[in-house]
């Protein structure tokens, strides 16, 4: 399966989300005696930018700062729209909302219901802003709001603005 995705991050991701689908994979190739291709993970797989974009905030929060490029760059080449990529910022405001539901003193599952999200999305949502810090996701969102409204007026290009807002953002401290 790897050698038929490559060597990228984008098919490491990919052939975790072929394995955790697997279920869906075996029917169709059940019977051939060929190799799983790339073709055939094609056939089958489906692209989810959510989970995409969760895999990129995933990287920037943990440090990774190239994985979360290579996943900006990863999600272009899938002629994904720079307005749909930024629309992430929808993650940083529901870990910040959890969190400070939390503070107030409400307990996780409260926090879903509250929020009307589903628990394991605000058990991510809290990791995120766990490893990635309030002041740090505060500031990347507030950069997000400036990169898109700079970039809706052509000041900015998309890609380098990212690129630049992920490289500051993994050198805070």
């Amino acid at each position: 399966l790897e050698r038929a995705l490559g060597a990228s991050s984008s098919a490491s991701r990919t052939s975790s989300m072929v394995r955790n689908e697997s279920q869906y994979i075996s029917p169709k190739i059940l019977g051939r005696e060929e190799e799983i291709t790339s073709a055939i993970v094609g056939e089958v797989g489906v692209i989810n930018i959510e989970q995409n974009i969760c895999t990129v905030v995933d990287d920037a929060v943990a440090g990774h700062t190239s994985k979360a490029l290579n996943g900006i760059r990863e999600l272009l080449s899938l002629k994904e729209q720079p307005t749909k990529i930024l629309a992430f910022s929808a993650q940083l405001r529901i870990a910040l909302q959890a969190e400070a539901l939390l503070r107030e003193g409400s307990p996780e599952r409260e926090v879903a219901r509250k929020m009307g999200i589903h628990d394991f999305v605000i058990k991510k949502a809290l990791t995120q802003i766990r490893r990635g810090g309030s002041q740090r996701m505060k500031w990347a969102l507030q950069e997000i709001a400036t990169i898109d409204a700079a970039i809706k007026k052509g000041q900015r290009d998309f890609l380098p603005a990212i690129e630049t807002m992920l490289i500051q953002f993994g050198q805070m401290e």
